[in-house]
């Protein structure tokens, strides 16, 4: 028997094209990024770009409007978040949970809950590490639960619970109790709220096989959950060996209906060994397996193999993720005191992964947290630790008995009042905000989407100049044609600029491997990458750090391209960020052009100019304000990226950019009356000494 950690390790692969014209980012990764760049001389206004209206910018440059400082080295993370390794036949291994209690994961998508398996075996069991035992509290104040969905209405009274070693001895039955609302998606949509059966509260319960009646008369009712308060403590069936084995709750089997007159049981379960289950969720799952649990196909890889000298990270310090929610602390401590042992520099840690995905309390999350950070500081009282790595920002929960359904502020508060905030040295979320069909037009939320984050953080308690990091980001996180066209590049250029004038401290982009075009379901063909390999080319050689898998890059590689190496200055130097207003907007009130500045180690300004209208291009001045209007003088280097120099061509699997793109360089006077060219659907840096 084995409680082993689910890893997530990461590969960097990349072709000649990645390694020798962008550093890429990522979670995991840190590579510096090399400044290299040419400027050849044209006319600085070519025909067709003028329009009659000028835009007006204004960079405030007075110290006392200084927003952020950063340093591109560490605030761009650089390498590979998590890939599908087995893809390439590199042999990664994982493990599949045999007490695994949730229908649907967000990994590979082919497990199942043992709860609806029809098999009376196979077990669900919640995780021990959330049992007094552990928590050093009352198992109230981390209840566990059941969730069913029926997927429709039906008229339910009773339950029958085949219940397994240890077993709930108290526990309540409870139904949602609003008509149309998901409690799952949407936990407190118009005031919905788990009520108990009239007959739905036991205690003093023996196990066994129970077949309960939770209702006087039958309610017409779609999601069920039961949440389990005390447990027996009895061993499950892998012996007295571990004490672990006998914490927590273990169900082989459950069933939802409705009892009749005559006492007969109608089960409105489908139990079956796959997906098409009844759905069923679970707040919690126990990490047991054995080596024949043992997968090559989830996304595992070895941390040599992405962190030595001459690897795929070539070394460079890294920001490493530890299991949480499925691990155990002793795991996360081997992983990281091996790390430390071979000399691999770290950045942090990152504690758990996606706690919103999984469906976990805030409590039962800050508890295993606290644990892991306590054991983790003990091998280094100095190594910044994180998290919580929600998927998405303003998580939302069932409200505890105070009401309060923000997951973040009840994380924090329950960090607070465990000691635990001592362990919070950044905090870090995912960031992928657009739905899959979005339009265009959807691009103008973007600045806003960051400035909730930073607003969602500031009132969740969160202490003050605790960094915030995003450490998985793209512009939606579904299959969509955003992601491989110039939408994206768009969106990463607000993204970031935004990010870091609103004080962010780094930014780490999903995903930099070379992958081929994909289509899920219905979906347009295309992949969150940027870089797309040829499906016949993705067989690795060997050694791995010698590999090359030959890709074209997207339009986000573009848009990294110029941020990274134009806008930024990759020195190991801070930058200073000000703030910049602008008054080009269309009829509708929104701001066409988005501007973003860079004070940089080497004296120059750097103005990031985003134009995020389609279809046309737009002049505009630029004046740099303190007490008085200061304007770039001398050469103004003005480099560019948009829809006229990539354009996509959906073609299924063989999708395609002609143009295949490029960035677009100029060079022309600076001065109080100069304007600068926006090119339709655009992002541009200028950049120039100021006078």
């Amino acid at each position: 028997m084995r409680y082993t950690a689910l890893i997530l390790l990461l590969l960097s692969t990349f072709s000649s094209l990645a390694q020798s014209q962008l550093a890429p980012h990522s979670k995991l990764l840190k590579r510096r990024v090399q400044k290299r760049h040419t400027i050849r001389t044209v006319n600085p206004m070519p025909p067709g770009y003028l329009t009659p209206n000028v835009g007006h910018i204004t960079v405030g440059i007075g110290s006392s409007n200084l927003l952020n400082r950063f340093n591109p080295d560490q605030a761009f993370g650089a390498g590979i978040d998590a890939i599908d390794i087995g893809s390439y036949g590199q042999g990664a291994v994982g493990f599949k949970l045999p007490h695994r209690g949730s229908t649907y994961d967000n990994a590979s998508g082919d497990g199942y809950s043992r709860l609806t398996d029809n098999d009376k075996t196979s077990y669900w069991k919640s995780n021990p590490y959330l049992a007094s035992y552990y928590t050093q509290e009352s198992d109230i104040l981390h209840p566990q639960w059941i969730l069913i969905n029926l997927t429709r209405k039906h008229s339910i009274n009773g339950l029958r619970i085949h219940w397994a070693n240890p077993y709930a001895t108290n526990f309540t039955v409870q139904y949602w109790a609003k008509n149309h609302d998901n409690p799952i998606d949407d936990p407190t949509k118009n005031g919905g709220q788990w009520k108990t059966f009239d007959k739905g509260q036991y205690s003093a319960q023996t196990g066994g096989e129970a077949l309960l009646k939770v209702s006087s008369q039958p309610l017409s009712v779609q999601y069920i959950r039961i949440v389990m308060t005390a447990s027996s403590n009895t061993y499950d069936s892998h012996g007295q060996g571990d004490a672990r084995n006998r914490l927590g709750y273990a169900v082989y089997e459950i069933e939802v209906g409705s009892i009749g007159s005559d006492g007969a049981f109608t089960d409105y379960v489908s139990h079956r060994p796959d997906t098409k289950q009844t759905p069923i969720y679970v707040s919690s799952t126990d990490c047991w397996h054995t080596v024949k649990d043992q997968t090559l196909s989830d996304e595992q890889v070895g941390l040599d193999l992405a962190l030595r000298p001459g690897g795929a990270g070539r070394g460079l310090p890294a920001l490493v993720p530890v299991a949480m929610a499925y691990g155990t602390p002793e795991d996360a401590v081997a992983e990281i005191a091996y790390l430390k042992k071979q000399g691999y520099p770290l950045t942090g840690v990152e504690l758990g992964e996606e706690p919103d995905g999984q469906f976990m309390s805030p409590e039962d999350y800050g508890a295993l947290y606290v644990q892991w950070a306590t054991q983790l500081r003990q091998l280094d009282a100095n190594l910044p630790l994180g998290g919580p790595i929600l998927s998405t920002d303003s998580v939302q929960c069932f409200p505890d008995n105070r009401g309060e359904s923000d997951w973040l502020k009840r994380f924090v508060a329950y960090l607070k009042t465990h000691n635990g905030v001592q362990y919070l040295s950044f905090i870090s979320v995912e960031h992928y905000p657009l739905d899959p069909t979005a339009s265009w037009t959807a691009l103008y939320d973007e600045p806003a989407a960051v400035d909730t984050i930073f607003s969602w953080v500031a009132n969740a308690g969160v202490p003050p100049n605790t960094p915030l990091l995003i450490t998985e980001a793209n512009v939606c996180a579904g299959s969509s044609e955003a992601v491989v066209n110039v939408m994206g590049a768009i969106w990463y250029a607000d993204f970031i600029g935004r990010f870091f004038s609103d004080g962010g401290r780094s930014a780490y982009f999903y995903r930099y491997e070379g992958m081929p075009l994909s289509s899920d379901a219905s979906a347009p063909y295309s992949n969150s990458v940027m870089f797309l390999a040829d499906p016949s080319t993705l067989a690795l050689t060997s050694p791995p750090e010698t590999s090359r898998i030959p890709v074209k890059p997207t339009a986000e590689y573009f848009a990294a391209q110029l941020i990274h190496r134009e806008w930024a200055q990759s020195i190991g130097k801070l930058h200073e960020v000000y703030p910049v207003q602008c008054d080009l907007m269309d009829a509708n009130g929104n701001q066409l052009v988005t501007a973003y500045a860079l004070l940089r180690p080497d004296g120059r300004w750097a103005v990031l100019l985003v134009n995020r209208d389609e279809a046309a291009p737009h002049t505009v001045s630029v004046k740099f304000l303190d007490t008085t209007s200061h304007y770039f003088k001398g050469a103004v280097q003005a480099l560019s990226f948009g829809v006229e120099n990539y354009a996509w061509h959906p073609n299924g699997a063989d999708g395609y950019a002609d143009p295949p793109g490029s960035i677009t360089r100029l060079v022309q006077a600076g001065g109080a009356n100069t304007t600068y060219i926006l090119p339709k659907g655009s992002l541009t840096v200028l950049r120039g000494r100021v006078h």
